[in-house]
C-alpha cells in the first residue's frame, strides 16, 4: 500500500482535547484526512481515518468520509460516502469500508459539518495490494563501496521484487537513475540491503529503494551518502589531436582527442590553439571523445596541444603536438597543351595564334604550390568535369568527336583548400 498527500500539513491537537462549547457566532469546523490503516491487499476492507481539530464553536459536529476512484475538488462529487457520526469532542475518528478491488487507486476525504458550515480534509490516495518501501541510511561507506539499506513495509500479500537505484545527481523518480542493483525477491516484509562497488572516491551519491509486485512499482524517499576521499591520481595525457593539418585563414576546423582517468573521474579538456588562445570543454566521462573547433585569422604554422583536468583539479601532461599550417596563397596552374598551336592526333604540327585540335588530344597541365603542395587538379570541357588527377604528371585524354569551339578549363587545389584555374579556347574536329 502507498499513500500520497496532495496538499499542505496542519498541526494536530491531542486526541479528545477539550474545547469550550459555544453556540453564539459559529465558524467553520476544521477536519483533517489521515492515512488509511489496515488496508487489505486483496481489497476486502480498509479503515479510513480523520481528525476533527475544531467543531467551529458548536456543541456537536457531524463527521464522515467520502471516497471514489478519481479525484474531485468538492466532497459532494465523490461516488461513495460513509454514515455520518455526531461528535461532541474533537479528536480522531474512523470508519471501515469494504468491497474494494486489488490494484485500484482510491481517493478519500474526511468531511465535517457543524450545522452552519462544511469543511473537507485533503484528498489522499491508497491502492490495495501496492507495496510500500522505506529507504534507510547507507552503511559501511568506503572510498569505492557502500551498503544500501531499506525496509519493505508492505508487500501487497505476494512476492515482491526489491532493488536500489543510485546516481551522482539527485532525481525525482526512480527511472531516471543511471545505476541499479540486481533484484531481490522477498515473500515477507522486512529489511534488505545490497553492496555497491566501483564508486568514485569523495563523491556524493543519491539512492532510493524500489519495490514491485503485480499491482505496480513504487520507490522510497531519496537519501544520499558521500564516499571517503582517497588518493586522486591525475588523468593520463590525451591523445594527439586529430584533424586537418592544412587550412585557410578565417575558416573553422574541427579537432578531437580523448583521455582516460585512472579513477574514472569526470574530465574536461583544454585546447591550446597555438595562436595565444585556448578554451576548456564541458565536463564529460573518462574515455569519451571530445570535439572542438577553431579558426585562425592569419597564415602561419600553429602547434595544437591539449591537456585534461579531472573534477578534483588534477591535471595531465600535455598531449603530443599537432602542427597545422594556415595559408591563403593559391597554387600556380597552367595549361601547356594544347595551347597556341595546331595538333593532329595528339601531335603538335605548328605554332598558331589560335588552338586547333584534330582527333584526340592529351591535355597537359603544370601545377605547383610552394607551401602545402598541390592536392589535386580537375579538368573541365565546357564546364563538365572530365578528369581528376592527384599526382604528376597532370594529364587528361580528350577523345570526344566534335566539330565546334570549346573551352578547356583546369582547377588546381592545394592542401589548404586554395584554388587557382586556367583555361584555353580551342576548335576541335573529329
Amino acid at each position: 500500500m502507498i499513500l500520497f498527500l496532495v496538499a499542505g500539513i496542519f498541526p494536530v491537537k491531542s486526541d479528545y482535547a477539550s474545547e469550550p462549547e459555544r453556540d453564539a457566532n459559529p465558524f467553520p469546523p476544521w477536519v483533517l484526512t489521515l492515512f488509511p490503516k489496515n488496508v487489505d491487499p486483496w481489497g476486502r476492507y480498509a479503515t479510513l481515518e480523520g481528525h476533527l481539530l475544531s467543531k467551529g464553536g458548536t456543541a456537536t459536529c457531524e463527521v464522515w468520509f467520502v471516497w471514489d476512484t478519481s479525484f474531485h475538488l468538492f466532497y459532494s462529487n465523490y461516488a461513495h460516502s460513509t454514515p455520518h457520526m455526531v461528535r461532541d469532542r474533537i479528536g480522531k475518528f474512523g470508519e471501515t469500508i469494504t468491497g474494494l478491488e486489488r490494484g485500484v487507486t482510491y481517493h478519500v476525504r474526511a468531511v465535517a459539518y457543524n450545522g452552519y458550515f462544511y469543511d473537507q480534509g485533503l484528498d489522499l490516495i491508497f491502492t490495495p495490494g501496492l507495496p510500500h518501501v522505506e529507504t534507510l541510511n547507507a552503511t559501511d561507506v568506503e572510498t569505492t563501496s557502500a551498503r544500501l539499506n531499506a525496509r519493505l513495509e508492505e508487500n501487497g500479500g505476494v512476492e515482491c521484487d526489491v532493488w536500489f537505484v543510485y546516481d551522482t545527481s539527485p532525481h525525482n523518480y526512480y527511472t531516471d537513475y543511471r545505476y541499479r542493483t540486481e533484484h531481490i525477491k522477498m515473500n515477507t516484509t522486512g529489511v534488505f540491503s545490497q553492496e555497491i562497488k566501483n564508486l568514485k572516491p569523495g563523491t556524493k551519491y543519491y539512492f532510493r529503494a524500489v519495490a514491485s509486485n503485480d499491482v505496480g512499482t513504487v520507490d522510497g524517499f531519496e537519501k544520499n551518502f558521500t564516499t571517503l576521499a582517497g588518493e586522486n591520481a591525475p588523468p593520463y595525457p590525451p591523445d594527439k589531436p586529430h584533424g586537418p593539418i592544412w587550412g585557410r585563414a578565417n575558416v573553422e576546423y574541427a579537432y578531437s582527442t580523448h583521455a582516460i582517468d585512472p579513477d574514472e573521474d569526470m574530465l574536461r579538456y583544454y585546447f591550446d590553439w597555438g595562436d595565444g588562445s585556448g578554451e576548456w570543454s564541458e565536463w564529460m566521462e573518462s574515455g569519451k571523445t571530445v570535439y572542438a573547433k577553431h579558426a585562425w585569422n592569419k597564415d602561419g604554422v600553429y602547434r595544437i596541444k591539449v591537456k585534461v583536468q579531472d573534477e578534483f583539479g588534477q591535471e595531465s601532461e600535455w598531449s603530443p603536438t599537432l602542427n597545422v599550417t594556415i595559408e591563403s596563397v593559391p597554387p600556380d596552374v597552367e595549361i601547356i597543351k594544347p595551347k597556341n598551336a595546331i595538333y593532329i592526333f595528339d601531335r603538335k604540327i605548328m605554332n598558331s595564334f589560335s588552338t586547333v585540335v584534330i582527333g584526340k588530344i592529351t591535355i597537359e597541365v603544370i601545377a605547383n604550390d610552394s607551401c602545402s603542395g598541390v592536392f589535386y587538379v580537375e579538368f573541365y570541357i565546357d564546364g563538365v568535369k572530365k578528369c581528376n588527377e592527384s599526382e604528376e604528371p597532370y594529364e587528361c585524354i580528350w577523345d570526344e568527336r566534335t566539330f565546334s569551339k570549346h573551352t578547356i578549363m583546369v582547377r588546381a587545389y592545394d592542401r589548404a583548400g586554395n584554388m587557382a584555374e586556367d583555361e584555353v579556347k580551342v576548335r576541335k574536329f573529329f
